[in-house]
């Protein structure tokens, strides 16, 4: 019972949308809630025609008013995690005012009981409340179990009827008594038992979301440098594809090698390679700035960049920026022109069209990375520069004799 208290309270174990669920278990049950309230108003409508005290028309017309106000709150709570984004209410404040709602109701009951047996001796009647209240006081437990605090003020707001047959009553119906207080007693267990194992239930579903959302982020991450995997880089692509062709903007990629990086493992070792690696992944990490971008390792020593709603010329500047910061970090590479770890980069950019296939924006960056490292490495290549290049290359062959065509060829 603490701990679901606690839970209750915001300081348990469960996160906010359990706490949600927690809280709706008790708002679930408009059906039983109405027949309850009518149930309540039929006995003190009894009471009234038996003892002709207008006093339980007054409290059948209030039970009734309350049962209605409570399911009126009920429909409340069903709009209330959507209003609630902003979080200007909270799940502990719903079930504070189902607690409200559920004192409102007991204590009208226990009152107009308490009125019963202190003013008349009825025992027929007597006896008949008792085993009302024994229904009622267990379905409401049970119902409840998610909130002790509910289930302590409808257990306390009923007890002075029974503490005052207890103490004056007389007959059978005195002798009923004990057998109420273990009938209250094993309610609560009961309420007691069906709460804990609800709880319980909503953390382990709790543990195993979090699990199997930790299992899927290793899967989908490179297990050497903590960027995404080739698997997941595929499965970023095809979305951001779908993404960029509804809503015909662009799409943009960065393919990046790390220059001469065989010879660096062969003069290095493959720990300093691996070190190297790491290196590259977190500086492209860095260029990762919107959520919808993404970083990968592609495969060996090449890494990818995703960037949806980005331009050729915004993808260059990201590929310079991220070169820079290669260079910045100054790792040794003395088979490198330059002493030091540099990286190429081909960027590719274009807006899908219905019916394209996501592999041309690929083909594109490894183009515009093919031209990169074969025009001196340590630089960025668009796609655009490429073709472009490649058109002014067809060009002068298309001029030249034949044999000199086959010396620049082959």
């Amino acid at each position: 019972m603490g701990r679901r208290f606690a839970v209750l309270v915001g300081e348990g174990e469960l996160d906010v949308p359990n706490r949600w669920r927690l809280v709706a278990s008790l708002f679930e049950q408009r059906r039983s809630l109405i027949e309850g309230g009518c149930a309540l108003a039929a006995v003190q409508i009894i009471c009234l025609l038996r003892t002709g005290d207008r006093a339980f028309m007054a409290f059948a017309a209030l039970t009734l008013i309350t049962t209605f106000l409570r399911v009126l709150q009920g429909q409340d709570f069903r709009h209330a995690p959507a209003s609630d984004a902003l979080r200007t209410t909270t799940p502990e404040a719903w079930a504070g005012r189902f607690t409200a709602g559920a004192a409102a109701a007991s204590a009208l009951w226990g009152m107009s009981e308490l009125l019963l047996f202190v003013r008349y001796d009825d025992q027929v009647l007597q006896l008949f409340t008792l085993m009302v209240h024994a229904g009622w006081q267990s379905g409401a437990a049970a119902r409840n179990a998610a909130s002790p605090q509910a289930i302590l003020v409808q257990t306390v707001l009923i007890l002075p009827g029974l503490l005052w047959v207890a103490l004056f009553g007389h007959g059978v119906v005195r002798m009923m008594v004990p057998f109420a207080f273990i009938q209250i007693s094993a309610t609560l267990s009961i309420a007691r038992n069906c709460g804990t194992m609800l709880e319980r239930t909503m953390l382990s579903e709790q543990r195993l979301s979090a699990a199997n959302a930790r299992l899927t982020a290793v899967s989908a991450t490179d297990w050497l440098t903590g960027v995404g995997n080739r698997r997941a880089f595929d499965c970023a692509l095809h979305t951001a594809w779908l993404q960029a062709t509804r809503d015909g903007t662009d799409l943009a990629l960065l393919l990046l090698d790390v220059d001469h990086f065989k010879q660096f493992n062969d003069r290095y070792g493959h720990p300093a390679g691996d070190a190297c690696l790491k290196l590259v992944g977190k500086l492209a990490a860095t260029i990762v700035r919107r959520p919808a971008d993404f970083a990968a390792r592609y495969g060996g020593e090449e890494f990818v960049i995703l960037l949806p709603a980005t331009t050729e010329a915004g993808a260059r500047e990201c590929g310079e920026l991220l070169c820079r910061l290669v260079e910045d970090a100054a790792v040794p590479h003395q088979d490198s022109p330059v002493g030091k770890v540099t990286v190429s980069i081909g960027v590719a950019s274009l807006a899908p069209t219905p019916g394209d296939a996501s592999d041309a924006l690929v083909d594109l960056a490894d183009r515009a990375l093919y031209h990169a490292k074969h025009t001196g490495r340590r630089r960025v290549c668009t796609a655009s520069e490429q073709a472009r290049l490649g058109s002014m290359v067809e060009a002068c062959l298309v001029a030249r004799p034949l044999e000199e065509r086959k010396h620049v060829l082959f």
